[in-house]
């Protein structure tokens, strides 16, 4: 090749593939990340949910729901007893506790009502 002759040479090509490629494996991963992020934020804010509506409807004295969910596996449990650091004003303890079965992934929310 002469002097006055323009062009890439095979070496500057492959690295320059090489470059590209390692850039594009890691644009995918990063979208794979993402994407697993994102399904558990979905399963944490159905499970938050779940428990947030239990808890309301067990501090207002209504009916708790039978299906916490509309999302299949979701199961909560309920507990309410009597809190025993507070001997000025009658205080019960309502804990609430989402569990999706599928993942085992689990939420607990608590606070305190006076009877």
């Amino acid at each position: 090749m002469s002097s006055s002759e323009s062009g890439f040479s095979l070496l500057e090509v492959m690295a320059a593939i090489a470059v590209l490629g390692f850039t594009v494996a890691a644009l995918l991963k990063l979208a794979s990340v993402g994407l697993t992020l994102a399904k558990d934020v979905r399963e944490t804010t159905a499970l938050v949910a779940a428990a947030d509506g239990q808890l309301r409807a067990a501090v207002s004295g209504g009916p708790l729901e039978e299906r916490p969910s509309s999302k299949e596996g979701l199961e909560c449990d309920v507990e309410s007893v009597p809190y025993e650091g507070d001997e000025v004003r009658d205080l019960m303890k309502i804990t609430v506790t989402a569990r999706d079965k599928a993942s085992g992934a689990s939420y607990t929310l608590t606070t305190l009502k006076e009877r």
